[in-house]
């Protein structure tokens, strides 16, 4: 079930369908990703999604989800454009909890030279 919630949620995002982040997100959800303040609860989530986020489109390529019962992984690469309609292509990582068939907590690690 975790790995569709997963799928679920990647697809959610990619189509910006952001009315939708509760069928797949935990009402306060924890989502830490670089570059942002630490992301707490849906509302909170959907701002993000919805204005704060630099990207405008795109599509997550998922090379492979691991997941149990409570925890998972996915990495893969993201291909799309930013706000300014820069392309974007960047291999990602995600972490996950997951409660009552749902993510519970996020953490997104990027591909990319910052050290």
């Amino acid at each position: 079930m975790s790995k569709e919630i997963v799928n679920n949620m990647f697809s959610i995002i990619d189509k910006r369908q952001f009315e939708r982040l509760s069928e797949v997100f935990c009402d306060d959800i924890i989502y830490e990703r670089p570059g942002y303040e630490t992301i707490r609860g849906i509302e909170e989530l959907i701002n993000f999604y919805k204005n704060l986020r630099i990207i405008i489109l795109g599509e997550h390529l998922v090379d492979k989800i691991v997941a149990e019962q409570s925890s998972g992984a996915s990495w893969g690469i993201f291909e799309g454009q930013d706000r300014d309609l820069l392309d974007l292509k960047v291999r990602f990582s995600n972490c996950y909890t997951f409660e009552n068939q749902k993510v519970k907590t996020r953490i997104t690690y990027f591909f990319k030279p910052a050290i």
